[in-house]
């Protein structure tokens, strides 16, 4: 059953190892307040989302078969139908919207995929356009919350799913992507704000420091590494050619 966003409080779930985590005081959050679920990648493993959007080919590729047909599944233009239909027969939502973010190019950026290049953003602002009235997300973790030698002896996982480097990168280039994606959740939040007047939040602990709101679900877990910084251009460096770690569960 399809439910509205209009007006409601949208919980986005993204699929960090904070989700795993955390699992009991989200389960709780969500019984204890009316809102709607929307999914992100991999997390049918967890629950079953209202909305479900996926924005990796490889990522469907490998566990697009788990994905619940009670939920609703919304996927980028650029998914080949016969991929989409191997693991999925019936209707399905293409999102696919001409609004831009400052700071986003029309040319580079054919698509708003492009410019966020993480499906959490992407979802974030499908709930803003869907005029939620308020917008939380939970499992946006980063990259590189914990500290490689504890990704590398699989102490703690990148996702909620598998264990160690479940992106499947090194830590440089993990690195690099959670400083772009800070920025462009600098530009989103503000963003949200002026054009739809209030921000999202993250409620789980997240090396996105910024927009960490702990007092929801009362985790006194905090992102305790470096500061993500902007100073240097090869921090944001992310070559095109991107080399796998042989074995990984991405």
């Amino acid at each position: 059953m399809k439910r509205k966003i209009k007006n409601k409080h949208v919980l986005i779930i993204a699929a960090g190892s904070m989700v795993k985590k955390y699992w009991d005081k989200i389960n709780r959050f969500i019984k204890e307040n009316n809102v709607v679920i929307v999914g992100c990648n991999s997390i049918n493993q967890i629950l079953v989302p209202d909305y479900h959007f996926w924005g990796s080919t490889r990522r469907w590729k490998k566990y697009g078969k788990n994905i619940n047909k009670n939920s609703i599944l919304i996927l980028p233009p650029n998914f080949a139908k016969k991929m989409i239909r191997k693991y999925w027969k019936d209707s399905y939502k293409i999102y696919n919207p001409p609004e831009r973010l400052p700071g986003s190019n029309t040319k580079i950026h054919k698509i708003i995929y492009y410019y966020f290049k993480n499906i959490t953003m992407v979802a974030i602002l499908w709930a803003y356009q869907k005029k939620a009235s308020k917008i939380s997300i939970v499992g946006m973790d980063g990259y590189t919350f914990y500290v490689e030698s504890q990704l590398k002896s699989k102490e703690h996982s990148q996702h909620c799913y598998g264990k160690g480097f479940t992106d499947g990168q090194d830590y440089v280039l993990c690195r690099r992507k959670d400083i772009r994606n800070y920025g462009r959740l600098k530009n989103l939040y503000k963003y949200g704000k002026s054009k739809y007047g209030f921000y999202f939040e993250i409620i789980t602990p997240t090396i996105y420091v910024k927009f960490y709101n702990s007092s929801y679900l009362n985790i006194k877990e905090k992102y305790i590494g470096k500061k993500l910084s902007f100073d240097k251009k090869k921090n944001l460096k992310i070559g095109k050619r991107k080399k796998f770690i042989k074995g990984c569960k991405y």
